[in-house]
C-alpha cells in the first residue's frame, strides 16, 4: 500500500486513497454535502427518523407478537417493514452527515 499519489492523480475524478481523501476534500470541491444546511438538516432528520423509528419497531413488535388472527399479523408486519427501512433510511442520513463533517 502505498503512501503517496502522483499530483496528476489528484481531483482526477477516479478514487486511488482508500479513505477517499484524494477526491473529497476542499480542492477538488467534492463534500459529499455542499452546504453547512444541508449537513445540518441530514443530521436532524437523520436523529429524528432514527430515533423514531426505534421506538415504532419496537412497539410493532410487541403488537406483532400479540397478534391473534392473521390478517391483523400481516398487516402489523409490513408495517414493521416499513418501519424497518425508513430506520434505514435514518442511519443512513447519520452516516452521510457525520462522514461529511469528520473529512471536510
Amino acid at each position: 500500500e502505498t503512501l503517496y499519489i502522483p499530483k496528476v492523480q489528484k481531483c482526477n475524478g477516479r478514487f486511488d486513497c482508500l479513505d477517499l481523501t484524494d477526491e473529497c476534500n476542499d480542492q477538488c470541491s467534492k463534500e459529499l454535502l455542499g452546504h453547512i444546511s444541508q449537513k445540518m438538516v441530514a443530521l436532524i432528520f437523520g436523529c429524528t427518523a432514527t430515533v423514531f423509528n426505534v421506538r415504532a419497531l419496537i412497539k410493532n413488535f410487541c403488537s406483532i407478537i400479540k397478534s391473534k388472527n392473521i390478517r391483523s399479523l400481516t398487516n402489523k408486519a409490513f408495517l414493521f417493514l416499513i418501519c424497518v427501512s425508513d430506520l434505514l433510511v435514518g442511519c443512513y442520513l447519520l452516516c452521510l452527515a457525520s462522514l461529511d463533517f469528520l473529512y471536510n
